[in-house]
């Protein structure tokens, strides 16, 4: 499996400012043209689309392979006032972590350049370790012993998720199709950038939906030298119940959470939380 290193990255607000658009996509867009202007290198690993692709999973990847990094918002309000501090997290999966120490002139540039409209000072860097036991990665095996407790759970979907099937934004929220969203991008991401030892869970425990609360909600994305174009997402709530034992799915439901599902999670989308008892 894949070690994942979160840092969080935080900034002051020099002044007064509202954001402009999803945040995300700014907070992307400033690191990708901060990393460019101050090292080409490490630009190349982590946004370049040069990744060698393993036979037994190319029919997975519809496009581009997902890269080694994904953004995560922690702190980034609508309105900014003077003095409030700016969080997102910059999650290296595996040994792309090793690029951290040089990104310190990075984020000083993405001050400079402004994020989301906002003037900023960059303010630090922050290594997230584990709560119980201070590990200093996350791992689906920190979660390989927790068990259900209750009949019944939720994914709230937090920021916009792209799910798309066939390039279409999807319909169907059966447990079967979100876990398997889940279960892929695990997948996937072992191939690519971790000792390919993780085996998609295949026999999918018999869950029904309960009650889904969502809603569509779109992002206008405007890459460089390229015209705007909308993107469609769902946020909101799933409730599922279990009809039998699902304890084995659990750590990549817990796990998942760090990775984020669908499209886009280097965007710092497709962002949910599980609650179960």
């Amino acid at each position: 499996m894949f070690k994942l290193h979160q840092y969080n990255i935080e900034f002051t607000a020099k002044k007064l400012g509202k954001t402009q658009g999803f945040t995300g996509n700014a907070i992307r867009g400033s690191f990708g043209q901060a990393l460019f202007e101050t090292d080409k290198e490490i630009y190349n690993q982590l946004f370049e689309k040069n990744k060698k692709i393993p036979d037994k999973i190319k029919y997975l990847i519809q496009d581009n392979p997902p890269p080694p990094y994904i953004i995560d918002i922690i702190k980034f309000d609508t309105h900014i006032n003077k003095g409030q501090k700016i969080i997102f997290a910059l999650k290296l999966i595996g040994d792309y972590s090793k690029y951290i120490s040089k990104l310190y002139e990075v984020f000083e540039k993405m001050a400079q350049n402004t994020i989301a409209g906002i003037e900023l000072e960059f303010s630090g860097i922050n290594k997230v370790t584990q709560p119980d036991n201070q590990k200093p990665y996350f791992e689906l095996n920190d979660y390989k012993n927790r068990k259900f407790t209750d009949k019944n759970f939720g994914i709230i979907l937090q920021s916009p998720t792209l799910l798309y099937n066939n390039k279409r934004l999807i319909t169907d929220f059966s447990f079967k199709t979100i876990f398997g969203y889940i279960n892929r991008r695990i997948f996937i991401l072992d191939q690519i950038y971790g000792d390919k030892k993780f085996k998609p869970i295949e026999k999918i425990p018999e869950i029904t939906p309960n009650i889904i609360k969502l809603s569509k909600t779109g992002i206008i994305r405007k890459p460089d030298n390229q015209p705007e174009y909308l993107l469609m997402g769902w946020k909101g709530k799933l409730d599922y119940h279990i009809k039998e034992n699902a304890d084995d799915i659990l750590p990549i439901l817990l796990f998942g959470q760090h990775i984020q599902i669908g499209t886009g999670t280097a965007f710092g989308m497709g962002k949910y939380k599980l609650e179960y008892l």
